[in-house]
């Protein structure tokens, strides 16, 4: 929690590690906590301008709480998060960063969600 709240004035770094703890909390089964953090996140990130990085950022919270809810067996929930980061990676507009955003979600849906790209 000091973490949290010592980046509280730098947006982007304050979702990350949002994210991260989400991840955390997800880890030692206090999911519906884990939820709360990866939904902060998502709000920052959507606060800030049309940006890849928001996009980039965007993706991977939501391609993270999709894996999150994947490995505590919930298969619905985890696509409803894969289907908004392919969303998300789909807006970025450089294209090299788009390709390797949905290559790594594509790779780590085993192929469900995401493009690959060669």
């Amino acid at each position: 929690m000091k973490a949290i709240e010592k980046v509280k004035d730098d947006q982007i770094t304050k979702t990350i590690v949002d994210r991260n703890y989400a991840e955390f909390l997800f880890l030692v089964d206090r999911n519906l906590e884990g939820r709360e953090y990866f939904s902060k996140s998502i709000s920052a990130l959507e606060k800030m301008g049309g940006s890849d990085l928001k996009y980039d950022q965007l993706g991977i919270t939501y391609q993270r709480w999709g894996l999150n809810e994947l490995w505590k067996g919930d298969t619905t929930e985890a696509d409803k998060y894969f289907e908004k980061a392919a969303k998300e990676y789909h807006n970025i507009r450089t294209e090299y960063i788009k390709t390797d955003a949905l290559n790594d979600l594509h790779n780590k849906t085993k192929g469900k969600w995401g493009e690959k790209f060669t």
